[in-house]
């Protein structure tokens, strides 16, 4: 990763209808509710937020998770129970859990039509970030001041996956332009760190997305952290990538989006030292401890 990147910080979901979509993330699936707005900002874990905004496109009827063009995956220690546990508050789960190598992964379909994973991931992985998750996870659940603990059986938002017409070209512009570190490669997926046990996994499947007017037109879009929202877009521009929104002013920070070749949006978003939000306060304590300034 780029100096100067700590991570990722942010995905948003845009709906319609905010309120009720940010209702069904509190209320069935149980994220803590950092702060309320036309939708809400809830914890995912270590120092990353699921934001529930206004805006994005009616998403069609997906009959597959393969079939959606972003999607949140969260790690989780007991899919069966978590898997039962939202089926109990009224989630509509596309399937019964299934397996893979490695992993027990379902996904659900939210009010707004978008997909949502779940993945346990066996203690036998052969992958760090997994080996590192369970260590973390027998040490004791993460807590952070200030913010009510996660659901049972979540320890955090472990993957944003983006599904591609053409794996190598995309990957290719996160690997080059943006600068992520290749972690892993299949015959259908490349697989990059995105910090603190989460991964971006840019998988075949999926078709380009028509570039969009501006970052409220998108539906689900994901943000890095960064030390300088307006250097770190610069670099980037100057690196090949197509900038949507210039960096823009928002509470407590600054932030600018960009697209990558087919047409996923991402964010940049630096933050003040004063923030008093308590993901930003953990965030610039973990800095300081890792010796960044």
């Amino acid at each position: 990763m780029r100096e100067g990147w700590f991570g990722l910080g942010w995905f948003v979901r845009r709906a319609a209808d905010a309120a009720r979509l940010a209702a069904f993330y509190q209320q069935v699936v149980g994220l803590p509710v950092l702060r309320q707005n036309d939708g809400a900002s809830f914890w995912v874990g270590e120092t990353v937020a699921f934001e529930v905004a206004t805006g994005g496109q009616p998403a069609p009827r997906y009959r597959d998770r393969s079939e959606a063009p972003c999607v949140p995956v969260f790690r989780v220690t007991a899919l069966a129970r978590v898997a039962e546990r939202l089926r109990a508050a009224g989630a509509e789960l596309l399937h019964e859990p299934f397996e893979r190598p490695s992993s027990w992964f379902a996904y659900l379909r939210d009010p707004a039509g978008e997909i949502t994973g779940f993945a346990e991931r066996r203690r036998t992985s052969p992958y760090p970030e997994d080996q590192e998750a369970w260590r973390r996870w027998d040490r004791g659940r993460l807590t952070v001041p200030g913010i009510p603990p996660l659901p049972p059986h979540f320890q955090s938002l472990g993957w944003v996956v983006v599904r591609c017409a053409d794996v190598e070209a995309v990957g290719r512009f996160y690997r080059e332009v943006v600068g992520l570190t290749l972690l892993r490669t299949t015959a259908t997926s490349q697989v990059f760190d995105l910090g603190d046990l989460a991964l971006l996994e840019v998988a075949a499947g999926g078709m380009a997305q028509p570039t969009p007017a501006d970052r409220t037109a998108v539906s689900n879009t994901f943000l890095f952290r960064v030390d300088d929202a307006d250097r770190q877009a610069a670099i980037l521009v100057e690196a090949g990538a197509r900038l949507i929104d210039p960096p823009l002013s928002v509470p407590g920070g600054r932030v600018a989006y960009c697209v990558d070749p087919e047409g996923h949006l991402f964010g940049l978003q630096s933050r003040s030292p004063d923030s008093p939000r308590p993901e930003d306060r953990e965030a610039f304590a973990r800095l300081s401890r890792a010796g960044h300034r």
